[in-house]
């Protein structure tokens, strides 16, 4: 089953429930360890770990979107059945952005 969930053409939901699973322990696990220490340092853990849920949350999804959008795109790719096309993707994909706006411009 692990393998299964891991596929990138139905976008890694095994990826995506680690990275949420991680964000939950965080947001737990944080506070606890700053209380231990002191009460600022308890509030300190509650902004750490909802901070990590968060993020993990988000950048989970946005990769297993990212993921199952790029298999589908390339499978279309494939099913166009243009050589000359295929070469060009291939070429832009090994391409890296320089800096954001590249990368968004590249991704678009």
């Amino acid at each position: 089953m692990k393998i299964l969930g891991s596929l990138n053409f139905i976008g890694n939901p095994v990826g995506l429930f680690n990275n949420i699973s991680t964000g939950v322990n965080d947001l737990f696990d944080k506070p606890a360890e700053g209380f231990a220490k002191g009460p600022l340092e308890g509030g300190m853990g509650i902004m750490k770990g909802a901070t990590s849920l968060v993020t993990k949350t988000l950048s989970g999804a946005f990769n297993t979107v990212s993921t199952f959008t790029g298999a589908m795109g390339s499978g279309f790719a494939v099913l166009c059945l243009d050589e000359k096309y295929l070469v060009e993707r291939e070429k832009m994909r090994n391409k890296k952005p320089k800096h954001m706006v590249d990368g968004m411009a590249q991704g678009l």
